[in-house]
């Protein structure tokens, strides 16, 4: 769990500045008046005879204060005599105050690297209009991106940041989510009608070729897209999102993807918007986005976007209609799926210039979904990123953006 900032009572507390001798760096800690040390003489002796048996080593059960803004305790007496033998405590202290300051400002450092302007508007795409935000030249060329599950266009503000130097930036809200419309209807969300908007999308854009860049549900619908209308994109960029060919094997033959797709069984059910939504959306939210926020890489803010966007009218509802409306069949986890053939790569091939990038440590969608995918995708390029989950984009941007970089560059 992440570190929580606790109060400060002035009437039973103390509040110290002490440097550390390992970085020179001044912190604030927290005593209980009653436990506060004294400078005493004796006291002194006594910290100086530990020396050589630091608290690390030890286990020390004298004073041990509270660090400000922290649940976290550092086993150190105070005056520390040998605080460098406590640097792995320090770091991990340092490392928790950054991550407490990254989310009282709008982005930390190496998320967002570059401010640009974004705009909005509302674009008519044939059955329904979709919220599309929009930074970079009206000129350039254009970088379509499409979120996925919980997600909505604000999950690539990073990397619209990154490239609307050199591109015209477009994410939209897809059906059923943020401020784009929501049809009620399961049958709306079936994959030529996200393809139709899709299309009308490109087409209100200008209707030259794209860079389509998608992941999750969003790299689905891109993968259908890609396979309808090849000749509407110039490159095709995945994160996290299996092609359907690939995720059809994995759910028939892998015991481990079937167990990961369990979720998909509980999305399809009329109780889902009740279970997901239940005490402003803590079910969902811990399912998706909270990893990401743990690790410092999600502000309070983006947390207040995120659950606006779900708390708008029937926009749960348009979400969980997507898996409602797959045809993907998850067998429950135990039972062996009926064996079916394979995707015929005659008509489910990929002929686009197609970049995967993939974080290896995505508890949703196993690796063994991209093995064997070059029957489908001929002209094919996979990127493996080890530490990253299926939130890669908000995990590792640097290397999304280095990745699609010297794809594009290489591909002219």
């Amino acid at each position: 769990m992440a570190p929580v900032p606790m109060p400060i009572s002035t009437s039973s507390t103390t509040i110290d500045t002490v440097v550390s001798r390992s970085t020179g760096r001044a912190m604030r800690v927290r005593w209980p008046r009653s436990r506060r040390p004294s400078t005493r003489p004796a006291r002194k002796a006594r910290a100086r005879a530990s020396m050589g048996r630091g608290p690390c080593a030890q286990g020390w059960n004298g004073d041990q204060p509270e660090l400000y803004g922290d649940r976290w305790r550092l086993s150190i007496p105070c005056p520390p005599p040998e605080w460098w033998r406590c640097r792995a405590d320090v770091a991990s202290m340092h490392k928790n105050k950054r991550m407490n300051a990254d989310r009282q400002g709008p982005a930390a450092p190496g998320r967002m690297t570059r401010m640009v302007e974004i705009t909005h508007r509302r674009v008519p795409v044939g059955e329904v209009t979709l919220h599309v935000a929009e930074a970079g030249r009206p000129d350039a060329p254009v970088m379509l991106f499409l979120h996925g599950f919980p997600e909505f266009w604000y999950a690539w503000k990073g990397m619209m940041s990154r490239f609307a130097g050199e591109y015209r930036c477009v994410a939209p809200d897809l059906r059923g989510f943020g401020e784009s419309d929501a049809p009620a209807e399961v049958d709306a969300y079936r994959t030529k009608r996200v393809v139709g908007d899709i299309l009308g999308l490109i087409d209100a854009l200008g209707g030259e070729k794209v860079i389509l860049v998608a992941h999750d549900w969003g790299g689905a619908a891109a993968w259908s897209f890609a396979m309808a209308h090849p000749g509407r994109i110039h490159r095709l960029i995945i994160l996290n999102s299996p092609h359907p060919a690939t995720f059809q094997r994995e759910l028939m033959r892998n015991p481990e993807q079937i167990r990961a797709s369990q979720y998909f069984r509980l999305f399809r059910t009329p109780e889902a918007e009740e279970k997901l939504s239940a005490n402003d959306f803590d079910w969902l939210w811990r399912f998706s986005m909270r990893p990401v926020y743990d690790k410092g890489l999600m502000t309070d803010e983006d947390r207040a976007a995120y659950l606006e966007a779900w708390g708008r009218p029937g926009r749960l509802t348009g979400g969980l209609n997507w898996y409602r409306a797959s045809p993907i069949d998850v067998v429950p986890a135990g039972t062996t799926p009926p064996e079916q053939p394979l995707l015929d790569p005659a008509v489910y091939s990929v002929r686009v210039p197609t970049l995967v990038i993939w974080g290896l440590g995505d508890t949703a969608l196993v690796p063994g979904l991209i093995e064997g995918l070059e029957a489908w995708v001929p002209d094919l390029r996979i990127e493996r990123v080890q530490h990253a989950t299926h939130w890669i984009a908000h995990e590792a941007p640097d290397e999304v953006e280095a990745h699609i970089r010297d794809f594009l560059s290489k591909r002219g």
